[in-house]
């Protein structure tokens, strides 16, 4: 290039080696070790966020450092005292995960497109979605995290009982019945974290509102807040019923029965082989992974997440389920598959 090319342009610094050794240990750790660049770090019990007395004196150490290497006016016991509250400072920054036996949304954080929305399993793709007026209400968008040996999640969607699966290309990522593991990692002082499984981010991509992968780096719609579900009483599913007064219902979840409606479950008397007896459920709740046929009249029926479950024996329901769209073999080829419906206006 010519000479008077702005980007053939260079400066010369000198290096002043005449500091001791203890003033660079601490330089070093302070620029390339330490976890958070500055003295901003915002505590808070939430997910993402450090604990507030850990990011206190995080923040505290952290300034009175970059001071004291500014200056570079201290004695070597200067150096040496900061250096090792600066490291403990360091290491005690410790991010809050999702605890099991919880329940959390995801919330894009992104300031963009995707401002807010969260991430939610579609029951008839059972793959990953975004939707911004999607509430935390809805079980569709609630998920559970369960640690792993290695320090990764394991992440079920509460609805379909599904798990995260690898973010793969630019289509929806699929949901599995096993799933993957993925990492957490902090990518702001406010809470803002990366969820990485295999290497590649999750990532709200702007076409189809679906969650992808991003490969490279942090940030943008990549950056997401995991928020704890403060009130699981007030998740609800709402099944539709129509003009035949029945419906079918299958939920990975345990739920209260709502006002209006009658839930049934289906089984074979001895000794009468082909004969389906329909019982009415005991009690006030479907418990989780339970098929049921409900009876009522048209209308939409909100059945609340619960925490109780039916002492009821239900091993020889005959009704099968599932909380996503999926094709399944019959267990013993031969038998006869019935759907239902109604009969003499019953």
């Amino acid at each position: 290039n010519v000479a008077d090319d702005l980007g053939s342009l260079f400066q010369f610094k000198q290096i002043d080696f005449s500091k001791s050794e203890a003033y660079y240990r601490l330089y070093n750790y302070f620029n390339n070790e330490t976890k958070v660049k500055g003295s901003d770090v915002q505590g808070s019990t939430a997910v993402g966020y450090y604990p507030k007395n850990v990011a206190d004196t995080y923040n505290s150490v952290y300034s009175n450092v970059a001071s004291l290497i500014a200056n570079a006016t201290g004695s070597d016991d200067d150096y040496i005292n900061a250096y090792n509250a600066l490291k403990t400072a360091n290491e005690a920054l410790i991010l809050n995960m999702p605890e099991e036996g919880r329940y959390y949304v995801l919330r894009s954080a992104y300031s963009g497109y995707s401002k807010d929305a969260l991430a939610y399993a579609s029951p008839t793709e059972n793959k990953i979605y975004w939707d911004t007026k999607m509430t935390n209400t809805d079980a569709t968008a609630i998920w559970s995290f369960t640690p792993t040996s290695d320090g990764k999640f394991k992440v079920t969607n509460l609805h379909t009982g599904s798990s995260f699966g690898e973010f793969i290309g630019y289509d929806p990522s699929p949901l599995h019945e096993e799933g993957v593991a993925v990492s957490i990692e902090s990518l702001s002082a406010d809470g803002q974290v990366g969820i990485k499984a295999n290497g590649t981010m999750m990532h709200a991509q702007s076409d189809y509102k679906a969650v992808v992968n991003w490969a490279t780096g942090a940030g943008g719609a990549s950056s997401w807040r995991i928020v704890e579900v403060e009130d699981m009483s007030l998740v609800n599913f709402a099944l539709k019923i129509g003009e035949y007064r029945h419906a079918g219902l299958y939920l990975n979840y345990a739920t209260e029965i709502p006002d209006g409606v009658h839930v049934y479950i289906a089984h074979t008397p001895n000794g009468q082989e082909g004969t389906i007896i329909a019982d009415e459920l005991d009690g006030s709740v479907i418990p989780a992974r339970t098929a049921v046929i409900v009876k009522g009249n048209a209308g939409t029926y909100n059945f609340r997440y619960t925490t109780n479950e039916s002492g009821d024996d239900l091993s020889k329901n005959l009704l099968g389920g599932s909380a996503y769209l999926k094709y399944q073999e019959v267990e013993e080829p031969g038998n006869l598959c019935c759907v239902f419906g109604r009969r003499d206006n019953e």
